[in-house]
């Protein structure tokens, strides 16, 4: 997929689970080469090289930094939730 856009469409929203197919979340946004994940309530910020497509659901398929995951999150729903 070459453009941004054609990557969102083909990637939002769909439901995301982990390597033991346990769905972890859901996702609802880009931020450059980075998914947006929501999950309980919570937004975390993963590459979108560590998932996998496979029957409609994304896994992902290396490990990651849930803190950092989730820090990246937060400052992406600060900067897209600004009132204006």
């Amino acid at each position: 997929m070459e453009k941004k856009e054609d990557l969102s469409e083909s990637l939002i929203p769909r439901f995301v689970v982990n390597k033991n197919g346990e769905k972890i979340g859901e996702t609802i946004g880009m931020d450059g080469q980075r998914i947006i994940l929501k999950k309980n309530g919570d937004f975390y910020s993963v590459p979108v090289s560590v998932l996998d497509e496979h029957l409609g659901e994304l896994t992902i398929k290396k490990n990651i930094d849930w803190e950092t995951a989730k820090a990246l999150g937060e400052r992406w729903r600060k900067k897209s939730f600004v009132i204006r």
